[in-house]
C-alpha cells in the first residue's frame, strides 16, 4: 500500500482556487485533520477541483468496481491509484454487506441487516459508500470527518471546498457536517454512530450508547416489544455488559 504520504505529495498548490489545495495550518493525521496553527472561521480549508472529479456518472457498483480495477493497477504516477491505494482495506460500513460488527443491539443488528441484506458482499463498496459525496470519492476532502455543527461541503464552479464553521484554535479537529439525517441512516451509511446529534428513543434501542442510561432504560422499558424479544436483548445485553439495556428489558418484563 502507498499510503497517505504517497498521494499527499500531489497537494502542492497555495490558491484554493486553482488546484488541489490543503490549508498550510492542517495536518492529515489519526483518521482526521487537525489545524497547527489557529484558523479564523469562513477560511477555505481545502479544495478539490471538479475537473478532476472520476464517478462520471458511473452508479454505486460501477463506481466500486472502477476503484477496484485502479487498486490492481502500477502506474504510481497516477494521482488516482496512489489514491485508492491508501484507503481502507477493511469493511468500513454496514452497506458493503461484509461482516460488520459494530455497536449494535439485537433489534439494531436485525433492522441494519434487513435494510443491506440485498446489497452485495464487498469491502470496496462499503469504503466507497462511506468516503464519497454524490459527486464520488474526493481526495484530501474526505479525510474531514463528521460533526453537525460544521459546514457541509461546498462547490463552486470550478472547486468543490470546506471551510471552517468557527474558530478553530491549534491541536483541535476541524470537522465538516456530511448532513442532518438519522442516526440509523449515518451508521449504514458511514459506519459511526453521529454523537454530535441528539438521540431518539429508537436510537438508543438500536445502538448500545454508553451514555445517557437512565434515558435509555426508561425507553427501553417503555418499548413495544415481544417477550421473546426482550429476553433475548437482556441476554445479549449481559454478555455485552450492556448495563442499561438489562436494566430496561428488566423493567420492560416485570410489566409484560
Amino acid at each position: 500500500m502507498l499510503g497517505l504520504v504517497a498521494w499527499i505529495t500531489w497537494i502542492t498548490c497555495i490558491d484554493a482556487y486553482k488546484d488541489i489545495y490543503l490549508h498550510k495550518c492542517i495536518s492529515l493525521r489519526d483518521g482526521g485533520a487537525y489545524a497547527t496553527c489557529p484558523i479564523d472561521p469562513n477560511i477555505v480549508i481545502a479544495s478539490f477541483p471538479r475537473q478532476y472529479s472520476n464517478k462520471n456518472n458511473m452508479n454505486d457498483t460501477e463506481y466500486s468496481n472502477y476503484m477496484t480495477t485502479l487498486r490492481s493497477q502500477t502506474n504510481t504516477e497516477s494521482m488516482w491509484v496512489q489514491y485508492v491505494n491508501s484507503l481502507p482495506t477493511t469493511c468500513q460500513s454496514p452497506i458493503g454487506n461484509c461482516g460488520f460488527k459494530g455497536p449494535t443491539t439485537h433489534f439494531g443488528s436485525k433492522l441494519i441487516q434487513a435494510v443491506v441484506s440485498k446489497r452485495r458482499s464487498s469491502i470496496m463498496d462499503s469504503v466507497v459508500r462511506s468516503r464519497q459525496w454524490q459527486h464520488g470519492l474526493i481526495p484530501v476532502l474526505d479525510m474531514f470527518n463528521h460533526h453537525r455543527m460544521g459546514k457541509p461541503l461546498l462547490q463552486n464552479t470550478t472547486h468543490y471546498l470546506i471551510m471552517t464553521a468557527y474558530y478553530q484554535p491549534s491541536g483541535s479537529q476541524i470537522y465538516i457536517s456530511y448532513g442532518n439525517t438519522s442516526t440509523l441512516i449515518v451508521y449504514i451509511l458511514y459506519g459511526f454512530i453521529d454523537y454530535s446529534s441528539p438521540f431518539t428513543c429508537d436510537d438508543m434501542r438500536r445502538f448500545r450508547i454508553r451514555s445517557h442510561n437512565q434515558t435509555r432504560i426508561e425507553c427501553i422499558a417503555n418499548s413495544t416489544s415481544s417477550r421473546e424479544h426482550m429476553q433475548e436483548e437482556k441476554a445479549l445485553a449481559l454478555a455485552a455488559d450492556d448495563i442499561a439495556m438489562v436494566q430496561g428489558a428488566v423493567l420492560w418484563l416485570q410489566t409484560h
